[in-house]
C-alpha cells in the first residue's frame, strides 16, 4: 500500500495556514498544519517528507527553524520551502538551506508543483 507524503506547514497566520492545508489535501497529501511552534521536537516528531516554513513567526521564525533541522542527522535531508512576505528577512543561510522560497501571496498551482518534485526526489 502506498503511504501518502506527509507534508507538516508551519505558519502562525491561521487563515493562510487553513487555505494550504485545504488546498494541498486535495492532492492525496498527508498535510499537518502547526500555528506557529516553540520546539523543533514538533515538527520532528511528525517524521514529515517535506517542510513549508513561513520566516515571520512570534515563538520561532522559520530561520532559526531551518538552521535546527539541519543540525539534526535524520532531518538534515529532509526537504524545506520557505513562504514569506518579506523575502529580505530571509538570512543567507536560510536560502542556502531551504529548497525553494516563495514570496506571498504566491499561485498555489506553483508550490504544489515544487513539492511533487521535491518529494518525488526525495523518495527515488
Amino acid at each position: 500500500m502506498l503511504t501518502k507524503t506527509k507534508i507538516v506547514v508551519v505558519d502562525d497566520n491561521e487563515d493562510l495556514l487553513g487555505i494550504i492545508i485545504e488546498f494541498l489535501n486535495n492532492y492525496n497529501l498527508n498535510v499537518i498544519g502547526l500555528n506557529g511552534i516553540t520546539h523543533i521536537r514538533q515538527i520532528t516528531e511528525l517524521s514529515p517528507d517535506l517542510v513549508i516554513l513561513d520566516l515571520e513567526m512570534h515563538a520561532l521564525n522559520g530561520n532559526q527553524i531551518l538552521k535546527m533541522m539541519r543540525y539534526i542527522p535524520e532531518y538534515e535531508n529532509i526537504p524545506v520551502i520557505i513562504i514569506t512576505a518579506l523575502k529580505e528577512k530571509a538570512t543567507e543561510d536560510t536560502l542556502k538551506l531551504a529548497q525553494d522560497l516563495f514570496v506571498k501571496p504566491f499561485i498555489f498551482n506553483d508550490l504544489l508543483n515544487r513539492i511533487l518534485h521535491l518529494t518525488s526526489l526525495k523518495k527515488n
